[in-house]
């Protein structure tokens, strides 16, 4: 009878490992489809930057799917201990650096020294998003790395 307690419960184990790993997806805000007769001129807009969604956990950067980013150190070293969200952008018509450096387990300095974090929302910060949106410019613009920078409305 133990040896078959012992074989369940490894079983179980088992199963569960995978579990463990699964990467937890940061609350990120989503853009929704336009419908007419909504007053735009209530909202703020940006461009749509073509990068890779990052949030930064206040530990280290994560896709919009939970999965770990690895960036330099250089590049993560002076982000505040709470919660980022942006984008990782290369410039116009340069999505392909941005895919094969983020997505790479290794990171390889030359190729992050292209890439910028595009900063576009504080999600805990107190207040509405022009009170967030000001927090942001004024966190940028203390970290004043050239890497670092916020989505402009």
């Amino acid at each position: 009878m133990p040896l078959k307690m012992t074989l369940i419960a490894l079983a179980v184990m088992a199963s569960a490992q995978p579990q463990a790993n699964t990467p937890i997806a940061p609350p990120v805000s989503l853009a929704e489809t336009y419908q007419d007769g909504i007053d735009v001129s209530e909202y703020w807009y940006s461009e749509k930057l073509d990068g890779i969604r990052a949030y930064w956990t206040g530990q280290h950067l994560v896709t919009r799917n939970g999965n770990r980013i690895y960036a330099p150190e250089w590049f993560t070293e002076s982000l505040p201990n709470y919660p980022l969200d942006g984008e990782l952008w290369a410039g116009r018509g340069n999505f392909h650096i941005v895919q094969q450096t983020v997505l790479d387990k290794t990171p390889i300095d030359s190729a992050w020294r292209e890439i910028d974090f595009m900063v576009f929302d504080m999600p805990y910060s107190a207040g509405d998003y022009r009170k967030r949106y000001y927090n942001i410019q004024d966190l940028v613009f203390d970290i004043d790395k050239h890497h670092i920078k916020y989505v402009e409305h």
